[in-house]
């Protein structure tokens, strides 16, 4: 394509920033989206600002620098990432997630020398004072790129006023690593193994979905209901927003507490198990029947989008881009996030279809996800992005 073409003669030097490399689905787009510039040619250099590097042997295998910068002065940090992004001599740079949208955005002041491009990743319920003032500073940014269309509805309606370039780019997954097992499984009848992964947070719901377990498990003890839930006891906030998990990990370490003692008061144990995050989630979706997202409020989620890889059907909240993702009857089941009922009766209407009527449902959902979220369109609508706010880096 013309824009891979542009790249492999230019090389622009791109830095991308983001606040860590641990598990989250901001820090998978982002690797995602770092290893495909680079894979089509251009030059990219990571920054964060933790030393935590689950994702970094990623970037590292295939070359990509990744720069920590460390210090406890804010001031003295943003004076070490303009200086980092001098030193390079780069003609774009892109970031990920308020923190690093505001650092970036400060950093090309009083004179920005680089096309800036910033991403929202997750989907605003409300807009209080800090959000606000995040948007006002993307007025320093050329284009403000949402993963979401739900978001991108909500950033192009605030910005409206000024003259910054909204765009949604949805996520994309790797469907030549992310694909169906290799034996097909129809799924048996005695038990229904159920997979999600996302952090132990308020946001994911997590308190209501084991309740809704509860139910099924209580009245329905025919389906044989197992849930494995891999996610970071995190102290990552809404928007993982470092200083807001500072802020509040107490409260969050409270919260996954409260999920361990729920569990056990409803006596799940055996049927709700906990884990920590994986790095091979591949394994864990081709070895589930189905996978759920019963989050409260979603931008575009990684997990429905892998599983539909992966060719297994998806149970998700009624919410944000999930809709959009996840079609009834097509590719899973959907279901209302505050409803205990509802969410048990996705649950049981699931466990009802027949093998050939589950089958069907994953392989439409591989279909979607090749002509929706495939890799290669999302590299390709980033680089014809920084083709557009870089054009005289571009030899045009």
């Amino acid at each position: 394509m013309r824009d891979r073409q542009a790249a492999e003669d230019h090389n622009p030097g791109i830095v991308m920033v983001i606040d860590h490399l641990e598990p989250g689905g901001a820090q998978r787009q982002f690797v995602l989206l770092a290893t495909s510039l680079h894979r089509i040619g251009y030059e990219v250099k990571v920054v964060v600002f933790r030393p935590d590097f689950f994702f970094g042997d990623v970037l590292q295998d295939v070359g990509i620098p990744v720069v920590y910068l460390q210090s406890r002065n804010r001031f003295h940090l943003w004076v070490l990432l303009r200086q980092e992004i001098q030193r390079g001599g780069a003609e774009v740079v892109i970031s990920f997630l308020p923190w690093p949208n505001l650092m970036v955005e400060l950093a090309g002041l009083p004179t920005r020398t680089f096309a800036l491009i910033v991403s929202e990743r997750n989907l605003d319920v409300t807009i209080g004072i800090k959000r606000r003032v995040a948007y006002h500073c993307h007025r320093l940014a050329d284009v403000v790129v949402s993963n979401s269309h739900a978001q991108g509805e909500i950033v192009a309606r605030v910005l409206r006023r000024w003259k910054v370039q909204a765009q949604v780019i949805v996520n994309g997954v790797d469907i030549r690593y992310f694909r169906p097992a290799d034996d097909e499984r129809g799924g048996g009848c005695d038990k229904l193994r159920l997979l999600v992964v996302a952090r132990f947070a308020p946001q994911k719901n997590v308190i209501r979905f084991i309740e809704a377990v509860s139910v099924v498990c209580a009245r329905h003890p025919q389906i044989g209901l197992e849930v494995d839930w891999y996610g970071k006891a995190s102290a990552d906030g809404p928007d993982d927003d470092a200083a807001w998990a500072m802020a509040h990990r107490g409260k969050l370490a409270a919260y996954y507490q409260s999920v361990v003692d729920n569990i056990a008061r409803h006596g799940l144990q055996e049927r709700f198990r906990v884990n920590a995050p994986r790095k091979d989630v591949r394994a864990l979706y081709q070895q589930s029947d189905v996978a759920c997202m019963p989050s409260l409020y979603e931008g575009c989620s990684n997990v429905i989008a892998e599983a539909m890889a992966c060719g297994i059907p998806v149970l998700a909240s009624r919410v944000g881009d999930n809709v959009r993702l996840v079609q009834e009857r097509r590719n899973g089941l959907l279901f209302d996030p505050m409803s205990v009922d509802d969410m048990a009766r996705a649950i049981v209407g699931f466990a009802e279809l027949s093998v050939s009527e589950r089958t069907r449902l994953g392989r439409e959902g591989r279909r979607m996800a090749e002509e929706l979220l495939s890799v290669e369109v999302f590299a390709d609508r980033y680089a014809k992005l920084i083709a557009e706010v870089n054009p005289q880096g571009r030899g045009s």
